[in-house]
C-alpha cells in the first residue's frame, strides 16, 4: 500500500473517527472502501453509457458528421 495524506473538514474528521469507532476498523480502510465504491460506481456509469454505442440505427447517414447541427434543430424544435 502506498501511505497518503489529506486534508478534512473538522466536520468530516470528526464523521470518519466516529464512524471508525462504531464499525471497530480503521479510518483509512473506510476511506479505501469509499474510493473503491466510488471507483466501482464510475466504470458502471462508463460501461453502461459505453454499451450503447453502436445500439441504434439512424435514419439518416450524416448523423456522426453533423451531430452537433442535427441536435441544435432538434432542441430548437425546428425539426418537429
Amino acid at each position: 500500500m502506498v501511505r497518503t495524506q489529506i486534508s478534512l473538514t473538522e466536520e468530516m474528521h470528526a464523521w470518519l473517527r466516529q464512524r471508525s469507532r462504531s464499525d471497530d476498523v480503521s479510518m483509512s480502510e473506510i476511506v479505501r472502501r469509499a474510493l473503491a465504491r466510488m471507483r466501482s460506481e464510475v466504470d458502471d456509469r462508463r460501461v453502461a453509457a459505453l454499451s450503447v454505442l453502436g445500439a441504434f440505427v439512424a435514419d439518416r447517414d450524416d448523423v456522426s458528421d453533423n451531430h452537433d447541427e442535427i441536435l441544435a434543430r432538434v432542441y430548437s424544435g425546428e425539426d418537429e
